[in-house]
């Protein structure tokens, strides 16, 4: 939730690392307000992923470069 609305990115990282993803707020990847300071994102996991459990975490980055500290989201199992 970015409620100063001055969010620039929010990435998706495992084990410390980036990921990969970046959530969205445009109205689209999952995201279903455009600017509403909801980020989300969508992704299909590809046959052949191990089985397990995993934590993600996320980083946002704001306007000014700022990072925020690192955030648990979810765990998948």
């Amino acid at each position: 939730m970015d409620s100063d609305n001055d969010v620039g990115s929010v990435g998706m990282y495992y084990m410390g690392s980036p990921a990969g993803f970046m959530l969205h707020d445009g109205g689209m990847s999952g995201d279903f307000v455009a600017g509403d300071g909801v980020w989300a994102f969508t992704v299909s996991v590809i046959p052949g992923v191990p089985a397990g459990e995993f934590l993600l975490e996320l980083v946002a980055v704001d306007a000014m470069g700022n990072m925020s500290m690192t955030y648990p989201c979810a765990h998948i199992h």
